[in-house]
């Protein structure tokens, strides 16, 4: 689903954030000091390391790894194999593609898509930016909003 029609979706729902349940498959390895927000999906063999924090509305495909120090904002999308760096802060509504990996140190604007197979090595900080390659580059901006 389009990331932006998702968080559309959300928000014309208006349920209360407490009453949407996360959904965390048992294999998940979850470090300390980790916050989760509401409406999760957080699907098998992931490994979350210490201090993160991941608010509401994300889906986290299998296979992913998310290092420490992270911060994920509201209705971001992981396909599996995401590798995510240490220190990284990943605005709301961004998706990130299969096999992709951010390295540390990094800051992903919101509404951004990181197509797949595709390596972070700098920040990304224009807002709906469209990114694919190694190194990643954009290549336009979806303003579909």
């Amino acid at each position: 689903m389009d990331r932006f029609l998702r968080d559309n979706l959300i928000k014309k729902l208006n349920i209360p954030k407490k009453r949407l349940a996360n959904i965390i498959h048992p294999s998940v390895k979850i470090g300390k000091n980790v916050k989760i927000g509401y409406g999760n999906l957080i699907k098998e063999n992931i490994i979350i390391r210490d201090n993160i924090v991941i608010d509401n509305h994300c889906v986290i495909n299998p296979f992913s790894f998310i290092d420490s120090e992270t911060i994920i904002k509201n209705n971001v999308f992981f396909s599996s194999f995401t590798q995510i760096g240490h220190r990284i802060k990943i605005e709301k509504n961004t998706f990130c593609g299969i096999r992709i990996t951010i390295l540390n140190n990094l800051k992903i604007a919101q509404g951004t898509r990181i197509n797949a197979h595709s390596l972070c090595t700098q920040s990304i900080k224009k807002k709906n930016s469209v990114v694919f390659g190694t190194p990643a580059k954009i290549l336009y901006f979806d303003n579909k909003k």
